[in-house]
């Protein structure tokens, strides 16, 4: 009887350590691909400002953004949120106010968004604040690229609905 009760202990005590692991292994997973995501927003956003850079400071149209940029990704791998399980091109979105602007045109008050998660992917995704993704695709919330000014930018988690909006400078 005293090996039967050590026996269900022991497998009692294996069967936690395994549930433990597996819960470990999955929040890694989500981990992980949230971080890959934020790396995709940076590498894009990036690629955005050295567009603006080599463009006479001027951001590419909206509607043509990911063509524009297209050619300096090796592959189209950072074009995709790995959550994003729809057959898109792009999960990604540019700040349609910022389409065509100069660097010079923009208020930088409010650092603005410039790319974003979207809900609506496809080959050019372009909005604003009611395009973000909703609820977000990861647990710490969506992730965006914000302008600075000097002209490179950096990602932050959560923007507000007012970094979307681009004022005039005065």
């Amino acid at each position: 009887m005293r090996v039967r009760l050590q026996t269900v202990a022991l497998i009692g005590v294996a069967a936690t350590a395994i549930a433990v692991a597996v819960v470990w292994t999955v929040n890694t997973q989500e981990e992980g691909r949230a971080w890959t995501c934020m790396g995709n927003v940076y590498a894009l956003g990036s690629l955005l400002d050295m567009y603006c850079a080599d463009n006479d400071g001027r951001y590419p149209p909206a509607e043509r953004w990911v063509d524009s940029v297209r050619g300096d990704l090796r592959d189209g791998s950072r074009l995709k949120c790995p959550e994003d399980r729809s057959p898109a091109r792009c999960s990604y979105g540019m700040n349609a106010e910022l389409g065509g602007k100069r660097l010079q045109e923009l208020a930088y008050l409010t650092s603005p968004v410039l790319v974003y998660e979207t809900r609506s992917p496809g080959d050019n995704p372009y909005g604003g604040v009611d395009d973000v993704v909703s609820p977000p695709r990861h647990r710490g919330g969506n992730v965006y690229y914000v302008c600075t000014s000097f002209g490179a930018g950096q990602w932050v988690r959560p923007a507000t609905p007012e970094s979307f909006q681009v004022r005039p400078k005065r």
